[in-house]
């Protein structure tokens, strides 16, 4: 079963509801590759919050892209530094259907690289391998990041990074930033640079 068809029958689940509120919202483990795949929370999150107290900060954020042949993918990707020891980080995110397909909306859970460092890749556009080369296009709508931190209470905080009080957005992110260009041979990898309002939180920290 294709990781598309996975998705749709998960987000299919949502239907029956009228709206989705923050809380309904599916979760999302991020794979290796920018893929990624219904998942679930060994806790239950019971309040959310704005970062603001350097609890942390994006330290890197890029899109990038690879292709070979007819086999394509097209990222983002953040480096995600932390104060203390988190549960999780992740992402909010929303990506629109551009080729017909559903929507997906929900939260990414990236990998941990070290006690206080997670990276997060998320695809937006891939190629699905089979007896047809299957395109799944989507465009980001917007998305913020959050931490996930268990309090002396024992209750869990989910701590948000937004562009002030609204998400932020492709075009907010890089606009016309400075961005640093690398070759990943099959493709390539943008970094936004500074003065990007996705390192606010870096610079009001350090």
């Amino acid at each position: 079963m294709n990781q598309y068809l996975i998705l749709s029958l998960f987000l299919a689940c949502l239907s029956f509801y009228s709206s989705i509120t923050l809380a309904e919202l599916p979760t999302f483990k991020i794979a290796h590759d920018g893929s990624f795949s219904p998942s679930g929370l060994s806790y239950t999150v019971s309040i959310n919050r704005d970062a603001l107290n350097c609890e942390f900060y994006v330290d890197s954020f890029a899109k990038g892209n690879l292709s070979h042949g007819s086999a394509y993918r097209s990222w983002v990707g953040a480096d995600i530094k932390t104060q203390r020891e988190v549960l999780s980080a992740g992402m909010y995110a929303k990506m629109k259907s551009i080729n017909n397909g559903q929507d997906i909306e929900g939260y990414f859970l990236g990998d941990m690289l070290s006690d206080k460092a997670y990276k997060i890749q998320l695809n937006y556009e891939w190629t699905e391998q089979g007896v047809y080369v299957i395109a799944r296009n989507f465009e980001l709508d917007h998305f913020a990041f959050f931490v996930d931190v268990r309090r002396d209470d024992s209750s869990v905080h989910r701590i948000w990074l937004k562009n002030g009080n609204q998400d932020f957005t492709m075009e907010s992110v890089f606009g016309h930033y400075p961005t640093y260009e690398r070759s990943i041979g099959l493709g390539m990898v943008s970094y936004v640079l500074d003065p990007s309002p996705v390192y606010n939180q870096k610079h009001n920290c350090r």
